[in-house]
């Protein structure tokens, strides 16, 4: 689930879809879910609140995005 103003710009294609959730799979068994809240800093940002919920200020590209969102499920899988 993403949450912001933003989320639909950042909703992936989806040719885009399929990658990040093979990327997300190491992480299933430690995180039901994720819920991304998208957030308006001046920088690309990742902030984990454990246990299942984390703040992305998004990279401008979808790529980036994915990248953030794995980076965020490998923090709040460590936490937990």
């Amino acid at each position: 689930m993403t949450v912001g103003e933003e989320g639909v710009r950042h909703r992936l294609a989806p040719s885009k879809q399929r990658p990040l959730w093979q990327a997300l799979l190491p992480f299933h068994d430690r995180l039901s879910t994720i819920s991304v809240f998208l957030v308006a800093y001046p920088h690309p940002i990742v902030m984990p609140l454990p246990p299942t919920t984390c703040l992305i200020a998004p990279d401008l590209d979808a790529a980036g995005y994915a990248r953030q969102v794995v980076a965020a499920a490998g923090l709040l899988a460590d936490a937990n």
